[in-house]
């Protein structure tokens, strides 16, 4: 148990003294030093911004994603993927609105009334890490997609064309006419001698 009498004789002692001195003379020092030491719990917006997804790694990601499934499809054999993206990645930024209203009425034989609404918009700025001061995301909408080529073994078959078609269209929702399907081209043979 905690004997609280011995604490304060110790503390209150010569030797108590010298040993509080110390600690707190150990404890400005490690305040001191603590700024020289990267802060690893704070990101700065510009790493943040970095760590997202390009336009080429989601187009590849798709076409990752739609290969596996289109080669589950029975008789599609061999599968390729290609997915055309409309643009790249668009950012909406985070916005501080301001709103002023003036209302002005004047009496007399008209009794007019007038309003003023003024509305002002400015971009939120953050501090990336080294100083600079850039905009701070709200939103990342990846591009939508433009089309999708499909080349399997089965593209011949039209009972495949139409289930890869339908597998295709829901899951990007896209229209019949934004996808292709193709036969691919049979293996090369090799000649043995």
């Amino acid at each position: 148990m905690f004997d609280f009498k011995k604490t304060k004789g110790a503390l209150l002692g010569s030797k108590g003294s010298s040993i509080l001195l110390i600690a707190g003379m150990a404890g400005v020092l490690l305040i001191f030093l603590s700024q020289f030491w990267p802060s690893s719990s704070s990101k700065p917006a510009s790493s943040a911004a970095s760590a997202k997804t390009s336009t080429s790694d989601y187009a590849k990601q798709l076409e990752s994603s739609l290969g596996g499934i289109i080669s589950n499809i029975q008789g599609v054999g061999r599968v390729q993927v290609m997915v055309t993206l409309e643009s790249g990645v668009q950012y909406v930024y985070e916005q501080n609105q301001k709103t002023t209203s003036n209302r002005t009425t004047t009496s007399g034989d008209a009794g007019q009334t007038q309003e003023n609404t003024d509305n002002e918009q400015d971009t939120v700025l953050a501090d990336n890490g080294s100083g600079a001061q850039q905009p701070l995301i709200k939103t990342e909408m990846q591009p939508p997609v433009r089309g999708v080529v499909v080349v399997c073994d089965g593209g011949n078959d039209p009972t495949v064309q139409d289930e890869v078609l339908q597998t295709v269209m829901t899951a990007l929702n896209l229209p019949a006419t934004s996808i292709s399907i193709s036969p691919m081209a049979p293996r090369a043979q090799t000649a043995s001698r």
